[in-house]
């Protein structure tokens, strides 16, 4: 006989404290027009594309200081908020209770750089600005599991996933004494989209002489595919620890002695196994992560006013322009040595090198993708430039340049290539 049971939880006190309290601020907060704007888009979560309540710090901090407060310090003890208590409709809240909610947080005034994120920061709320210089795939996370008892068959609900695969500690049935036979059920069981990525510390905020730092991002939900390699970011969430399973997977230690050690140990067979790593067990290690619940475009350009893609058509960038910035572009335009003094303006302090610093500046315009008539043969219009020379011959002054120039450029070198 099948028995459902649900996994008893331990109650944060403080956590739920801060729950009820931006409960409250989501039924009562009211805009300068009267109108309860979180309230009212709640109802829209449940349509199958959204899951994300996107609040602002200043409307918080303007309803309750100590909320924000709270909120700031506790972020990640009060992230996991069920929406569906602010909705009346028992049709929605019944589509709703099928599905994962997140609150993201945007206008957070605390930035932080990536060298300053240290333990005290864990768990709080913050705001971190980097470069993405690598993204994963998009794939599906276990979040809750229910799993089955292989000896009694008892459906334990509910069982929360910490970043790896965790089955139960033991079966509820109190009549049942298993501990690690179980198998999950993928059908009842709860996935979320889940994706990895990669950022570093940009130029302006590295310190002379040191590497850039990485750091681990982790998306969840509408956040999942919004950002490419390249781009500068403002990354709002909390910074946590996760299990490091990659050091599990790595190869362990054999229990067997070689036979050299056999021939060696003559007489010692007796002495027994010296301890648990003899037979392959490892430790559990933990690294640092950040998992964002916001994220938003920090490149500024065209006067200072933040663009959300840098791809854009020619005639929506020609429009962010003012029009002392359009007199000076067609002023340009007539120019007969254009070339030779955007190589002037761009590298400055490099002397010389004039064929070299037009095919930087070529490869920073870009080509034309053409394809051939008759053969119908696609040619890329992406231009790549190898610089080859002696020591001291200004190639890191080149690369740097660039970098500081281009929006999605990435600087590495050769300690730092594995980062990007």
């Amino acid at each position: 006989m099948e028995n459902n049971v649900i996994v008893s939880k331990i109650t944060d006190s403080e956590g739920a404290h801060v729950q009820n309290e931006f409960y409250r601020f989501i039924n009562e907060f009211e805009d300068t027009n009267g109108t309860l704007i979180y309230k009212e888009e709640i109802p829209q979560l449940y349509h199958s594309e959204r899951n994300t309540l996107f609040v602002q710090f200043n409307d918080l901090f303007s309803f309750s200081s100590t909320l924000a407060s709270a909120l700031e310090l506790q972020f990640y003890r009060a992230l996991h908020l069920i929406i569906m208590d602010g909705c009346n409709d028992d049709d929605i809240r019944q589509r709703m209770q099928r599905k994962e909610f997140y609150v993201s947080i945007g206008q957070i005034k605390n930035k932080l750089r990536v060298r300053e994120l240290t333990a005290s920061k864990i768990g709080a709320l913050t705001c971190i600005s980097g470069q993405v210089v690598r993204t994963h795939p998009v794939h599906p996370e276990l979040h809750k599991g229910v799993f089955i008892c292989d000896d009694c068959g008892t459906k334990i609900k509910n069982v929360e996933q910490q970043f790896r695969y965790t089955p139960p500690a033991q079966c509820s049935n109190q009549q049942c004494n298993n501990r690690g036979r179980f198998q999950l059920d993928i059908y009842e069981s709860s996935f979320i989209d889940f994706q990895k990525i990669r950022m570093q510390e940009t130029q302006t905020e590295l310190p002379r002489g040191c590497i850039p730092l990485s750091l681990d991002v982790i998306l969840r939900g509408e956040l999942v595919e919004t950002i490419q390699p390249g781009d500068r970011c403002d990354f709002v969430g909390a910074l946590i620890v996760i299990p490091d399973v990659t050091q599990l997977s790595a190869p362990g230690l054999r229990a067997e002695a070689s036979s050299r050690d056999r021939r060696r140990g003559i007489g010692k067979e007796q002495e027994g196994i010296t301890g648990l790593k003899a037979l392959g067990v490892r430790d559990m290690n933990y690294k640092l992560a950040f998992l964002a619940c916001n994220v938003t475009a920090s490149v500024a350009s065209f006067g200072s006013r933040v663009l959300a893609r840098e791809d854009l058509d020619h005639n929506e960038l020609w429009s962010q322009l003012s029009e002392n910035e359009k007199k000076v572009m067609r002023k340009m335009s007539q120019d007969k040595s254009i070339a030779q003094n955007l190589i002037n303006s761009l590298f400055p302090d490099i002397y010389g090198n004039d064929e070299i610093k037009l095919g930087v500046l070529l490869m920073l315009f870009g080509g034309v993708q053409k394809r051939s008539e008759e053969e119908g043969t696609t040619l890329r219009g992406d231009i790549n430039v190898c610089l080859i020379g002696d020591p001291s011959t200004a190639k890191s002054q080149f690369l740097k340049i660039v970098e500081h120039f281009s929006p999605r450029a990435v600087y590495t070198s050769g300690k730092a290539s594995s980062a990007a």
